[in-house]
């Protein structure tokens, strides 16, 4: 694919606050009925929100386009992602100019091809770390900036089951509770901030932030939809969602809006030092 052009609709820069991202996460089926998942998207997408991204704009592992869809509200330039499946969905809801399936480990595109890279929490998946990382490098424009999200090393342990494993005196199975969450969730590069800084730094890209994100009180959040209890108290609903009933999902919307934006809106927004996500900002050498 040929290098793309810059977008002549300006920096990508929207403001938007985590409630605001949840309440329009839910307006699709998707995850309205899997509202787990924008708990979590809501707060790494206020984040990325207030980045200026400067075009043209890549993000890496798109997915279905619906996050960027929800924080940004206009068209980022390109987005690839190794799962075609996921693609015409990001294509309807015309998310990107642009969009490919292609591997991180091998970009479709010429060096420097890019001012900006967005990558929300999918690196931690990708086998290879240090090729992902030099790929990444790779298409930036020198000065360019990589801003990605990943599991921090506190993941595990700030899960709701760990924390009351460790409260119960039982640390080894806090542990071991944590260990198989990480695995579950495929997260084969699970580092510490330093770790990351290293990895990042070997691929010539200098490290201007890094910043923990997910509260230990979200952590809790997210570990109660996540959990058994909730699934089944939420069955009935997945049960009918194929029905397309508006009643049922304005119902569910309204009872998420009223449970989850005030405890979201109440998170701390950063931590430099506690948090289940880490949110970096790498830039391009210029030499």
């Amino acid at each position: 694919m040929n290098t793309v052009a810059g977008s002549s609709r300006g920096d990508v820069e929207r403001q938007s606050s985590r409630g605001e991202i949840f309440r329009r996460m839910l307006q699709h089926p998707r995850y309205l009925f899997r509202p787990w998942i924008p708990i979590v998207k809501a707060v790494e997408g206020e984040v990325f929100a207030r980045q200026r991204l400067l075009p043209p704009v890549l993000d890496v592992a798109c997915g279905d386009g619906i996050f960027a869809w929800a924080t940004y509200g206009r068209a980022l330039d390109v987005g690839v992602d190794l799962d075609a499946r996921e693609l015409p969905e990001a294509a309807r809801l015309a998310t990107y100019r642009h969009l490919a399936v292609a591997d991180a480990r091998a970009l479709p595109f010429p060096a420097g091809s890019f001012q900006s890279l967005t990558s929300v929490c999918a690196v931690e998946h990708m086998d290879g770390l240090s090729t992902v990382l030099r790929e990444l490098s790779r298409v930036l424009a020198p000065g360019g900036r990589l801003f990605m999200t990943v599991p921090s090393d506190q993941f595990g342990d700030l899960l709701l089951a760990s924390r009351i494993w460790r409260a119960l005196k039982c640390p080894g199975r806090a542990t071991a509770y944590g260990a198989r969450k990480n695995a579950r969730s495929h997260h084969v590069n699970v580092l510490s901030t330093a770790a990351w800084h290293e990895a990042l730094s070997a691929a010539s890209l200098r490290v201007v932030e890094s910043t923990h994100l997910l509260s230990p009180s979200v952590m809790a959040l997210w570990s109660l939809a996540t959990s058994t209890p909730f699934k089944l108290a939420f069955l009935p609903f997945r049960l009918v969602r194929d029905r397309e009933w508006l009643w049922v999902e304005r119902l569910l919307r309204r009872i998420l809006v009223a449970g989850v934006v005030p405890l979201l809106d109440r998170a701390p927004a950063r931590d430099a030092s506690v948090g289940g996500y880490l949110f970096l900002t790498g830039e391009k050498s210029r030499t």
